[in-house]
């Protein structure tokens, strides 16, 4: 596939604000060729460790090896969070789709601490820790290059990267809450900024996706990760369409390997922590966005 010949909608976060959602939701619409699975992660920076089939580095013509190359797609889509936090990313796509547009679903940073724990428990990426303690040790800061899950609640550092590479009129930047108020109407805006149709939502059933559980059990979550994993990177092509046919099973999946999801409840002394944390960046989206954010948290 001719990359650049396309017109292209790059979700780039962030994690846990309804990007698989978003991403199910507009893989549907007749005029879009989604990738062949959700977080392509092909214009990552080296150090993060995204699975993907090609990355930038690899030759820009390997890109188009995540797509159908549909004649009938009016737009080609991926989604991937990390983009948002990788200080390379802007400069590289860019360089490869330099009239691409980019969406960024940004969520009240506390709520999406805790839900991104959530999400690490389920999916093994963290050990057993309780709330409390992990969200301490984030506090407590690391040395790594990377961001911690903490920083990752500072939007506005990341999102001025691309204000920097790109116009605003290519950069969108909606929150979760506004999906998960109006889904419809969300879905809509984003088909009229993105070039195609917004009836086709006028009778679509909306469901969330990639909720974050309590898994019964995280060993047989893992592997079913893992496997799902390799397919989608050893054959893409078939991935696709598995991923479709996975979307009616894997409710029953959950049924069986999955318990209520329980409220976390944190100390007042360290949800002010937490708060005070973010306290300015508030102030700071607002000001990079030139409009309100639709969430706000007492000190």
């Amino acid at each position: 596939m001719a990359v650049g010949a396309h017109r292209y909608l790059i979700i780039g976060g962030t994690t846990k604000a309804g990007t698989t959602s978003i991403y199910n939701y507009l893989s549907a619409h007749p005029q879009v060729s989604a990738s062949y699975r959700k977080e392509v992660n092909y214009f990552l920076d080296p150090e993060f460790e995204g699975p993907s089939i090609h990355r930038y580095e690899d030759g820009i013509e390997t890109y188009g090896k995540n797509f159908d190359p549909s004649e009938n797609a009016k737009l080609y889509l991926e989604a991937s969070p990390d983009y948002l936090y990788s200080s390379g990313t802007p400069a590289k796509i860019k360089d490869a789709l330099p009239y691409a547009k980019l969406v960024f679903i940004l969520r009240e940073p506390y709520s999406r601490l805790l839900s991104w724990y959530k999400f690490a428990r389920q999916t093994g990426l963290i050990g057993d820790i309780s709330a409390s303690d992990f969200i301490s040790e984030q506090l407590q800061g690391h040395g790594d290059d990377l961001p911690s899950y903490l920083e990752q609640g500072l939007y506005s550092k990341y999102l001025a990267r691309y204000y920097d590479v790109f116009p605003a009129s290519r950069i969108k930047v909606v929150f979760f809450e506004e999906l998960m108020q109006d889904p419809k109407a969300l879905s809509m805006d984003i088909c009229t900024y993105a070039g195609i149709s917004p009836d086709y939502f006028d009778d679509y059933e909306f469901t969330v996706s990639n909720k974050s559980l309590n898994m019964r059990s995280v060993k047989i979550h893992k592997l079913y990760i893992a496997i799902r994993r390799q397919i989608s990177l050893k054959i893409p092509r078939c991935y696709f369409f598995l991923r479709k046919a996975w979307q009616h099973i894997k409710p029953f999946y959950m049924r069986l390997n999955s318990t209520k999801d329980q409220e976390l409840v944190l100390s007042a002394a360290l949800k002010k922590k937490v708060v005070d944390y973010y306290a300015n960046e508030y102030k700071e989206l607002e000001a990079l966005l030139g409009r309100e954010v639709p969430w706000y948290l007492e000190s």
